[in-house]
């Protein structure tokens, strides 16, 4: 039986298998835009992932021309081509998720996240996320309402049979900037209740008491897939851009520092204590 994968991880693995077997034949984009009479750009987006619509007939032309004569595998190819053309149910939340970055996040088998301003999506609760999006959508309250419906989806990745290991550090910060205290200790709350009952759930906290420590300005999530062919993904939300990094010498550098904030970081025994200790304290 073939693999199942997510529309945005079977046309990450689709390109680059198009792009081995051009390769394998010693062929250049300008050579199979000549054979398959059809423009440089056509491949070349095929090979990146670039593309809105694929072909079947386009495909099974270059699997020719790459001499791919196994049925198995042209079959395999072709199902990643099926697959690639789905929808994935966080298409009908554009533009307010990001479509790509739900459709790796939905195939990572463990995802690693520092955020120094916000709490990360995955575990934010309906209610801070109501909060915290109302301030960019303002009035509309369908648009807040449907955006909070997208992120609390998410969410069902953990009631898998194999949920993915999520580890998530924040900062102290992004907790006390929750002016309603309600939505704050409901959060604070629902972050200790994942901490204790998740098994695939770590939470790390960074006191405002670290001072200048290594995440300070930084945002960005690493996605990690268990077939061994899947790259690692680096996630970085700019400026409302996503940007997405693969090259190993740059994901290893985020993984880096994402070992240094740990270091940083309260251990997560010592998190969750921390986490109480903020109930606590007068409001």
């Amino acid at each position: 039986m073939a693999t199942k994968y997510s529309p945005t991880v079977g046309k990450r693995r689709l390109s680059r298998e198009l792009r081995r077997l051009r390769k394998d034949q010693g062929l250049t984009l300008k050579d199979v835009a000549r054979e398959l009479d059809c423009s440089h750009g056509k491949i070349a987006n095929l090979e990146t992932g670039n593309w809105m619509r694929i072909s079947l007939t386009d495909i099974r032309a270059m699997l020719d021309l790459y001499k791919v004569t196994d049925p198995k595998r042209r079959g395999a190819i072709e199902t990643l081509v099926r697959q690639a053309r789905e929808r994935g149910w966080w298409e009908k939340y554009s533009p307010y998720l990001p479509a790509a970055y739900v459709g790796f996040e939905n195939e990572a088998s463990a995802i690693s996240t520092y955020q120094c301003d916000v709490v990360p999506g995955l575990l934010q609760t309906a209610d801070y996320t109501r909060a915290l999006v109302a301030r960019a959508l303002g009035d509309d309250q369908t648009e807040v309402e449907r955006l909070v419906e997208s992120r609390q989806r998410r969410k069902k990745i953990f009631e898998r049979t194999e949920p993915p290991k999520l580890w998530a550090i924040l900062d102290e910060s992004a907790l006390l900037h929750i002016p309603d205290r309600a939505v704050f200790r409901e959060q604070v709350q629902h972050l200790v209740r994942l901490a204790t009952e998740v098994k695939t759930i770590t939470i790390q906290v960074v006191p405002i008491a670290a001072g200048l420590h290594s995440g300070l300005g930084n945002r960005f999530v690493i996605l990690d897939y268990e077939d061994e062919l899947d790259l690692s993904v680096i996630y970085l939300e700019l400026h409302g851009q996503a940007l997405y990094i693969e090259e190993k010498p740059r994901v290893a550098d985020y993984r880096d520092l994402f070992n240094l904030i740990q270091l940083d970081a309260l251990h997560p025994s010592e998190s969750i204590p921390y986490l109480r200790s903020m109930l606590e304290k007068p409001e």
